[in-house]
């Protein structure tokens, strides 16, 4: 019992060390792009658009953290004779992580969760998910870059009527970032 709580431990220290052992940088983001109902969803809301800002932390070369807030706002649809209209502010963190170079480009996964604020005719405010994929592509120099990036993103949704319609939708974003390097040691 002893050894196995010796390993636990240790291996608890080598992964709380391991993050520290990596120089840590900030990124920022501004980005926009278009949104397209998905499901039941395109029945009440018709294409739209959206744009945010981010900001996070590379934990590892190849894993940035990072926090985002966002407005999307949906084209209108009538339905039942009455013309819905309203949007999204999700309020979300989520992780990208980098799968390698190819050339100078990196492609990545992402997974993003948070709080959707509803706006207009859309009278609820829930949890969200979304995942997809990206494309970080330099341009400059090695702290900027252009990035787009495709997702898929569902707001779970529990109507008071007891009907549960979570509102689905893509996304495609394309984006700058910044990232704010640490200072090189062999330059000063």
């Amino acid at each position: 019992m002893k050894k196995m709580l010796s390993l636990i431990a240790l291996a608890g220290l080598i992964f709380t060390a391991a993050p520290a052992a990596h120089a840590q940088y900030a990124w920022m983001s501004l980005q926009g792009g278009g949104v397209f109902p998905n499901g039941d969803f395109q029945d009440m809301a018709d294409n739209g658009w959206g744009g945010g800002v981010g900001l996070g932390m590379f934990v590892h070369p190849m894993v940035l953290l990072k926090g985002s807030a966002s407005y999307y706002s949906f084209g209108s649809e009538t339905l039942l004779g009455k013309e819905i209209d309203g949007g999204y502010a999700p309020f979300e963190i989520g992780t990208n992580l980098y799968l390698g170079y190819f050339g100078s480009v990196r492609p990545y996964a992402t997974v993003h969760g948070g709080w959707y604020v509803a706006t207009g005719d859309f009278d609820e405010s829930d949890f969200g998910l979304g995942f997809g994929a990206g494309l970080d592509i330099p341009i400059g120099s090695p702290n900027t870059s252009i990035f787009i990036e495709p997702s898929y993103n569902i707001v779970f949704r529990d109507d008071d009527n007891g009907f549960d319609d979570d509102v689905e939708f893509w996304g495609l974003q394309v984006g700058f970032a910044f990232t704010m390097l640490p200072p090189n040691p062999i330059q000063n």
